[in-house]
């Protein structure tokens, strides 16, 4: 997150890569349903990190 909180504010690139980490915790910290562990190893998986 502070890699990407360097990026310029009006960055779509930053916008949508806050926006993707976000879900991702969001997802790590709750309980999941089948879906939504679908939904996050997708998430991981369009990371580059």
């Amino acid at each position: 997150m502070e890699r990407v909180n360097k990026l310029p504010a009006q960055s779509s690139y930053a916008t949508h890569r806050m926006r993707v980490l976000n879900k991702l915790l969001q997802l790590l910290s709750i309980q999941r349903t089948q879906s939504q562990d679908e939904e996050l190893e997708l998430l991981f998986a369009g990371l580059s990190i």
